[in-house]
């Protein structure tokens, strides 16, 4: 049986919105960090050729790990 909340809504829901909250803010920041990996192991040339450089890694990282 569910135990009820003071919100009305099912402890056991909202326990499982939180923990899937958690699972996708973690496969976010995993992405960002594999991210931010792979585009420092590129040269300063590679990067410059991409029109970037290495201070714009960590918002390119966080753009691509962005929903939509």
């Amino acid at each position: 049986m569910a135990r009820v909340g003071s919100s009305g809504v099912a402890r056991t829901q909202m326990e499982h919105i939180m923990l899937k909250s958690l699972r996708l803010k973690l496969k976010a920041w995993q992405r960002y960090r594999d991210n931010v990996r792979e585009l420092s192991r590129l040269t300063d040339r590679e990067l410059a050729d991409l029109g970037f450089s290495r201070v714009d890694i960590p918002a390119i990282a966080r753009s691509n790990t962005q929903p939509g």
